[in-house]
């Protein structure tokens, strides 16, 4: 089983994904958030490696 670690102050946390999946289907705006703050990352480094090519 994988698990998932996220590190908070004072303490590292491990989830599934199928335990993180449930917590965040609890509170539809975080699950919102989480996915646009995932794409903005994802095209910010995507972004950052096109510049480095040049």
């Amino acid at each position: 089983m994988k698990y998932i670690a996220i590190k908070v102050t004072k303490c590292v946390l491990y989830l599934t994904e199928q335990e993180l999946t449930s917590l965040l289907a609890k509170d539809r705006e975080l699950w919102t958030t989480a996915i646009k703050r995932g794409k903005a990352f994802t095209r910010a480094k995507e972004s950052q490696q096109r510049g480095v090519k040049k």
